[in-house]
């Protein structure tokens, strides 16, 4: 058998539920925002000259995330490294998909990965 007692901190766990919304958007919004200076050092670490230039623009509008690649030459990516514009928006994606695991462990929401 369960039982469940209600204490008088019931007010503070309710704010708490509340305030979780807010809470998740600003943690990913701020995620979004170190990502893309991070990303314009790992990206040419990963890819070589032919990402040096490359500027990468994330944005968040609290239900999407939307990813966008630009100065990157496809061709010169493709001789240098032999891997393509795709494979730049997947490492991309996995990029901000462990950040944002990281920092959602780091703030309390440990849901896994």
């Amino acid at each position: 058998m369960i039982r469940f007692q209600a204490k008088s901190n019931l007010d503070e766990v309710l704010d708490y539920i509340y305030s979780m919304p807010n809470q998740i958007e600003m943690l990913v919004s701020q995620t979004m925002a170190d990502s893309v200076n991070d990303l314009q050092i790992e990206l040419p670490a990963r890819f070589g000259n032919a990402a040096n230039d490359v500027v990468v623009t994330l944005g968040y509008d609290g239900g999407e995330i939307n990813i966008s690649v630009d100065e990157i030459n496809p061709y010169h990516l493709l001789n240098a490294t032999g891997e393509t514009y795709d494979d730049v928006v997947l490492y991309i994606e996995e990029f901000i998909s462990n950040k944002l695991a990281e920092n959602f462990r780091n703030a309390g929401y440990d849901y896994g990965n």
